[in-house]
């Protein structure tokens, strides 16, 4: 599953720290590449929303949102994975959350230190 490699779990917990676990009005992302790399972390510009810039070869994209907001993926993020075809994935103060490429939404994890457990709920 690819929300336990560690690999994946290292782009989560830094995108989750960089909006200091979601206490930042701005959301704060990243994407996953085949090999489980991820790129920069990339912080939104607008409270609440993000624009992140996903090169073609990403299998999925994965960000924060505020704690102020909810933790489920937005209509935005699902109607992005049904345009291109891919996972997104939220990080938030509930877990982890996942949009996938038809738009079906799965809570992956209820807890939000999902990511240095080694088996996480």
């Amino acid at each position: 599953m690819l929300e336990n490699d560690p690999k994946f779990k290292a782009a989560a917990k830094a995108i989750w720290e960089k909006a200091r676990k979601g206490r930042d009005q701005n959301e704060t992302g990243n994407y996953i590449q085949p090999d489980l790399s991820s790129g920069e972390v990339q912080v939104s510009k607008q409270d609440g929303k993000a624009t992140i810039r996903v090169p073609r070869s990403a299998i999925a994209l994965i960000h924060t949102h505020p704690a102020w907001g909810g933790g489920q993926p937005s209509g935005p993020d699902i109607d992005s994975a049904k345009a291109f075809g891919k996972n997104i994935y939220v990080v938030s103060k509930s877990g982890l959350q996942v949009a996938d490429k038809y738009g079906k939404v799965t809570n992956v994890y209820n807890n939000p230190n999902w990511y240095d457990e080694e088996h996480p709920k």
